[in-house]
């Protein structure tokens, strides 16, 4: 199957996705809402801005919900339960791409899966900075391997963030596919493939990020154009109504459009990843990498103590890359200066 039958495939997920943004856009709306109503009874008084009591409440609640409620909604919402439901999301993917069937009750599947790999998405909960670290001190490593490729790889840096995203659901995704195989080794595997791979998931990352930023723009320009108007005009509810619609559409990128993005860069990384059998046949990457990246080096070590691939030799042998990497990285940070 290809990715867009893969996405039409698992829109079950992306629904749930859609619901979850839906619930942080009535909160912002209510916010919003909340302070433009106390910020109409503001009046300027002995060269101050006033409130009335009552508007000031208004004002100090929506604040209050801004500063505090949400941060922690937002933790607790998008940073776990949302991640679960990603989780989910994934395994089903990594399903139709190995068997090429579609599980019959694709949430129920998926609950499964995170029921029974649940430690594995906990650590990879975690996991997910030290990979993000390592991936971000490769990115220039990566981007020479570009050669040639003129305008993709002028793109490609410009939609970096495409690529170095979805890294973490890459790698958590390895673990589904080779259940055999730990989370940390899985993401040593899967940060070799995207080394590995760049090239083919840099003109992946540029297509359905162009894709996606188009989609987004249409509300981002309407909203913003209708904004402009209704601050102009002073009217309340135009401009809550404008909001609104710029709250959509970032509902939009993060649900449906990012999981767009997520099916497709999965797809050639999977395809990607089977030149890439076992973790013996990622030591040449490793090598080199470790030069690069430190934090690489920390990952290879926390994957080496779970499951040792390394011999005495090879560990000496990343313990001086380390170094080297460090002190490659003062120098540089010495020269910005």
């Amino acid at each position: 199957m290809n990715p867009i039958d893969i996405f039409k495939a698992t829109m079950p997920f992306i629904r749930i996705k859609l619901l979850i943004e839906s619930v942080f856009v009535l909160f912002k709306v209510f916010i919003v809402a909340l302070a433009v109503w106390g910020i109409t009874g503001m009046h300027y008084e002995g060269f101050v801005f006033r409130f009335d009591t009552h508007y000031r409440n208004f004002v100090i609640t929506a604040a209050v919900m801004g500063i505090a409620v949400y941060p922690l909604m937002t933790l607790v919402i998008r940073k776990y339960i949302a991640y679960m439901v990603r989780v989910g999301h994934i395994a089903t993917i990594t399903r139709i791409i190995k068997s090429g069937k579609i599980p019959r009750n694709q949430i129920r599947y998926g609950y499964r899966q995170v029921k029974k790999n649940f430690l594995r998405a906990n650590v990879f909960f975690v996991l997910n900075r030290l990979v993000h670290k390592a991936v971000v001190e490769l990115q220039a490593f990566v981007q020479n391997l570009l050669g040639g490729l003129g305008i993709v790889a002028a793109l490609a840096v410009m939609f970096k963030k495409s690529l170095i995203n979805y890294i973490d659901e890459c790698c958590l995704g390895i673990t589904f596919l080779r259940p055999d195989i730990k989370p940390f080794t899985g993401a040593i595997i899967g940060v070799c493939v995207y080394i590995q791979s760049w090239r083919a998931m840099a003109r992946q990352a540029v297509r359905v990020s162009l894709e996606a930023f188009a989609v987004t723009l249409v509300f981002y320009v309407a909203g913003g154009v209708w904004l402009y108007i209704s601050v102009t005009s002073r009217n309340i509810a135009s401009i809550v109504l404008s909001l609104v619609l710029i709250f959509v559409g970032n509902a939009i990128k993060k649900s449906v459009l990012d999981s767009y993005i997520m099916v497709n860069m999965l797809t050639v990384f999977f395809n990607e990843s089977k030149k890439i059998p076992n973790i013996q046949e990622s030591k040449p990457i490793i090598e080199r990498a470790s030069v690069i990246s430190p934090g690489f080096c920390n990952l290879v070590y926390h994957a080496n103590e779970t499951e040792p691939f390394l011999n005495e030799d090879e560990q000496l042998a990343i313990l001086n890359n380390r170094r080297v990497g460090m002190a490659l990285g003062a120098t540089t940070n010495m020269r910005s200066r």
